[in-house]
């Protein structure tokens, strides 16, 4: 009876023991972290999970309110220590703000965890061409210059001229680079004519598309080669009129700007303008 007795309290001790060492059950752990990955269209979800040492399950819940709307596929993440849980998501819209957040479900419970959000980034923008000009213009060269901006994306430049809008002829491509400021572009052009008007108009593409410059021109220097004078009469008798004429030669004489010059007896002083005046078309 005795022996009986002490085996019943040594089982009731046992039990007791063993019910202050047993874990009691609880709904798990969910810790909502910043998303990744985040592009026009998608981004990925992240979080850990405690399963509390019970079967759990998570999914992340996402929408563009705190309503949410959306649900990823449930994953599970076992009965042991805490593991690091991620969802990547697509079909979004580009620059728009996402609410998400991750819950976790066992038997004893279901734990959301905090609101996050994140914005999707924006579509791609096209490049933006400014400030055209044609510069140190002589008879036979010229520089074109622009601003480009790229908008974030890698972006190439170009230049077409001719003596038309309809150019015909192109400067090698250039890159502008990615940034988001304008950049100076230049391109020098050469073998040019002399007194000839040309028009010329910048290209820039990126992924997001080509935008053309509004067309610009300017006109080379003229190439003049010389001057000659002629008087009428030949002989000209002292207190009588003359006429002056002559020709300008070369290429573009075309309404030239000229000035007449004269020095006067005892030509002791220096030459003085007398008169002003513009060539015909033909030079003369």
């Amino acid at each position: 009876m005795r022996t009986l007795l002490a085996s019943l309290a040594l089982a009731a001790a046992l039990a007791v023991a063993f019910a202050g060492s047993a874990v009691a059950a609880a709904p798990p752990g969910a810790t909502t972290l910043p998303a990744g990955s985040i592009t026009q269209t998608g981004a990925t979800l992240n979080g850990t999970v405690d399963p509390q040492a019970e079967a759990t399950s998570y999914f992340f819940e996402y929408g563009t309110t705190t309503a949410y709307g959306l649900t990823t596929g449930t994953v599970g993440a076992g009965d042991g220590a805490p593991v690091d849980a991620s969802a990547a998501v697509t079909g979004l819209t580009a620059n728009t703000t996402y609410h998400f957040r991750l819950v976790a479900v066992n038997a004893s419970g279901r734990t959301d965890g905090a609101d996050m959000e994140f914005r999707t980034a924006p579509n791609p923008l096209p490049p933006t061409v400014a400030n055209q000009r044609a510069r140190d213009i002589v008879i036979d060269v010229a520089r074109l210059t622009a601003t480009v901006d790229p908008n974030g994306n890698a972006t190439t430049v170009r230049f077409e001229w001719g003596t038309s809008t309809r150019y015909g002829n192109t400067t090698p491509e250039q890159a502008a680079g990615s940034g988001t400021a304008p950049v100076l572009m230049s391109a020098p052009l050469a073998a040019l004519s002399p007194r000839t008007t040309y028009h010329w108009r910048t290209i820039a593409t990126n992924a997001a598309g080509t935008v053309r410059g509004r067309d610009r021109s300017f006109t080379t220097a003229r190439l003049l080669s010389g001057v000659s004078l002629s008087l009428s009469p030949a002989r000209v008798r002292w207190g009588r009129g003359l006429s002056l004429g002559g020709r300008v030669s070369g290429t573009g004489v075309s309404r030239t700007p000229m000035t007449l010059q004269a020095q006067r007896l005892p030509f002791s002083s220096d030459f003085t303008e007398i008169a002003r005046t513009t060539s015909g078309t033909d030079g003369g």
